[in-house]
């Protein structure tokens, strides 16, 4: 558990996948568009319990990292982080993170992404974080750009939404040698 200015990111598994299940539905058509996998893979209890044993594997395999954030005084679900596609091969990995959409705009993931980065540097030993995101979501490319990330390119139609809809994709990423050189 780490605490960062009011709020703790810690293993999404210290939440039963009812708890979870009831955080993704509460935040729907918050993240319809850009968390269609989880979404649906958390439709019913039934489906969300299939997805943390899924998401337990992964992880045990080196593979995923689960995170969600809550605040000192809060001890619901306030936001999902996780590394995804993590490379033992070439130390690479990738962000995801949503918030609440009652705390949406508040600066929550700005607080805990640093802690994140610093995480997947200093304990899973990675020289590379990617950001993948929607080339509308304007707030995830400034979560990128505060933490140095370097705008990498954009893969056009790279990525279909729960509706369907083939969407650009900017590519963010942040090698280890730039994260210490900022650190200084």
């Amino acid at each position: 558990m780490m605490d960062v200015s009011g709020f703790t990111y810690q293993s999404m598994f210290d939440f039963s996948p009812k708890e979870f299940q009831s955080f993704i539905a509460e935040n729907r058509e918050h993240i319809i568009e850009s968390f269609p996998v989880t979404l649906r893979s958390c439709e019913n209890l039934a489906k969300t319990k299939t997805y943390f044993k899924q998401a337990k594997k992964l992880e045990a395999a080196g593979k995923w990292k689960y995170f969600v954030i809550v605040g000192h005084n809060n001890p619901e679900i306030l936001g999902f982080f996780v590394v995804k596609e993590i490379s033992a091969k070439i130390k690479r990995g990738e962000l995801a993170y949503f918030v609440d959409r009652n705390f949406s705009g508040k600066g929550i993931i700005s607080k805990i992404a640093p802690k994140i980065i610093a995480y997947v540097f200093e304990e899973l030993g990675l020289n590379k974080i990617l950001i993948c995101t929607s080339s509308k979501n304007m707030a995830s490319q400034k979560i990128a750009l505060k933490n140095n990330f370097k705008r990498e390119g954009i893969l056009r139609q790279e990525f279909l939404n729960y509706f369907g809809n083939l969407e650009d994709i900017n590519y963010y990423g942040l090698l280890k040698s730039d994260y210490h050189s900022h650190e200084k």
